[in-house]
């Protein structure tokens, strides 16, 4: 439909959003635009965006497709804004555990990177191809560790597995029902990034379309920063969190 209006009103050229995770994982080495997809797709988010691939080059417009990673930075604490509001959650206490063992691996770009990422496919993109916006790889222990580095909190304890951080998202998604507030987390989010997840390469975007993007430490102390300034955590908290302010911004 999108593609449809973009024709008649005479738009040529389209920037379509979609995500990594219709590539891979695969069992070793970096997830790229050619990996083949193995494994069932986690979930409809997924599924769908790998059906909407397939549409828009059945369409025939110049439309590129571009595939974030676990985008995290500036912006509202929403179920699909996952990544987020896990470092917003450990920056206001809330959360100290690592999912599953520690060792997923997952990748993660910050917001402004994804908007230079559009923006650069629009101007240098090809028509259907897809190109991967992605950040740095890291396990989840090596996250979370970078992150008490740049905020001065404690590390993350020990490990939770992902069956008992799933009944934990029922259990609050239950409690959200009953008392008409947001759950801490959900339980789609504990499935989700209890998932394989393998590391993953934006070196077809760095090649076509001059896609660069911030170090993963320099990053998340600009998250950490923006969090505090914009009332994600109570003021009374605020003088325990020491920001690396040596990192460049």
């Amino acid at each position: 439909n999108v593609l449809d209006a973009a024709r008649a009103a005479g738009i040529g050229r389209v920037v379509v959003t979609s995500t990594a995770g219709v590539f891979g994982p695969s069992e070793g080495g970096l997830v790229g635009e050619a990996t083949p997809r193995r494994i069932p797709f986690f979930n409809e988010y997924e599924s769908s965006k790998a059906e909407m691939h397939a549409a828009v080059r059945a369409h025939g417009s110049d439309a590129r497709i571009v595939c974030p990673t676990r985008i995290y930075g500036p912006g509202p604490l929403v179920e699909g804004n996952a990544a987020t509001k896990m470092i917003a959650r450990y920056v206001a206490g809330k959360w100290r555990a690592l999912p599953g063992d520690g060792n997923r691996s997952g990748n993660y770009v910050f917001v402004d990177d994804v908007i230079d990422g559009h923006l650069a496919a629009m101007a240098r993109g090809r028509a259907g191809e897809a190109y991967i916006l992605g950040g740095e790889n890291a396990t989840f222990e090596q996250f979370f560790n970078m992150l008490a580095e740049v905020s001065g909190l404690p590390s993350p304890g020990g490990p939770v597995s992902k069956g008992l951080a799933e009944l934990l998202g029922r259990l609050l998604e239950l409690r959200a029902r009953l008392t008409g507030k947001e759950p801490d987390f959900t339980y789609r989010e504990a499935r989700d990034f209890g998932a394989a997840y393998s590391w993953v390469t934006s070196k077809k975007a760095e090649d076509e379309l001059g896609y660069t993007h911030r170090p993963l430490r320099r990053a998340l102390a600009r998250a950490v920063q923006w969090y505090l300034a914009n009332g994600y955590v109570k003021p009374a908290d605020v003088a325990r969190i020491r920001v690396d302010l040596r990192l460049p911004a």
